[in-house]
């Protein structure tokens, strides 16, 4: 916690005493203590409540997903025997949207599941690479952009389930993929600062300032059949080891950048 007290007395050719010195400290301490007492427990009540939206979401993934199966199966086998073209389209639109459904629960029930991790000393750097190279191969081909990794490798080792971090880049980098048009430009650079690991992956394009505050907000999306649980679940995943997710517009270079961060942590023998 940081910030700054301006004591002036320009105007009255006054010299502070020991005093008025000592009193803003105190003033300065307690004014800390309160703000961090605040964010504490902002950050509390922020991780029960994804804790308790968890808990509804795999209820609610878990009773419509039982007559979403006949639906969808009973709807597939219509559009194969139906001779009239307009029944067939209908019985296709259910299909379609069937699919579409049983996406956004399995967004919810990956965003309610517990995880089993293992949890091993990774090279966060290798496991950027993995991810990189999944995109590229699965999704940068449908268009014209590039990857640019800036990657430290004076990184040491981290405590980490490499798996389930290398998932919260791709989800990050998925999202990347989805904001560029048709051609941009997708970097990642990992940084050491004192005691964290910072990872920026910025890529071309803005996000709309309308927008931006609600980004990391669970179920909020502005693509259709997307839970929008996929950065929810990145801040889930990243709050147990410590770390945080934040998103940066810079207007004048036209980029949007996600920065995660996580402890360096010494690992027990």
């Amino acid at each position: 916690m940081a910030g700054v007290i301006v004591l002036d007395a320009t105007g009255e050719k006054k010299t502070f005493s020991q005093e008025d010195l000592y009193f803003c400290l105190t003033l300065s301490n307690l004014v800390s203590l309160l703000l961090e007492r605040d964010l504490v427990n902002r950050e509390r009540e922020e991780k029960k409540t994804l804790e308790i939206l968890g808990q509804v979401a795999a209820e609610a993934a878990h009773r419509m997903r039982n007559p979403l199966v006949p639906i969808g199966g009973f709807a597939r086998r219509l559009a194969k025997q139906v001779q009239e073209p307009k029944c067939r389209e209908y019985a296709e639109t259910i299909v379609r949207e069937t699919e579409r459904l049983e996406s956004i629960l399995e967004g919810l029930l990956r965003f309610s599941k517990q995880k089993k991790v293992k949890v091993v000393l990774s090279n966060i750097n290798e496991i950027i690479r993995e991810a990189e190279k999944i995109i590229v191969e699965d999704l940068i081909k449908e268009k014209q952009i590039r990857t640019e990794l800036k990657l430290n490798p004076e990184i040491p080792l981290l405590l980490l389930d490499p798996l389930e971090i290398r998932d919260v880049f791709l989800d990050i980098l998925r999202n990347a993929v989805e904001a560029i048009e048709k051609e941009g430009i997708i970097s990642i650079r990992s940084e050491k600062q004192e005691n964290k690991v910072k990872i920026f992956i910025s890529n071309t394009g803005c996000i709309d300032e309308e927008i931006i505050d609600h980004i990391l907000d669970p179920f909020f999306t502005t693509k259709p059949g997307s839970s929008g649980l996929g950065l929810a679940s990145v801040i889930r995943t990243l709050d147990a080891y410590g770390g945080e997710l934040k998103v940066v517009n810079d207007v004048q270079a036209r980029q949007a950048t996600f920065v995660i961060k996580l402890p360096l942590l010494t690992p027990t023998p």
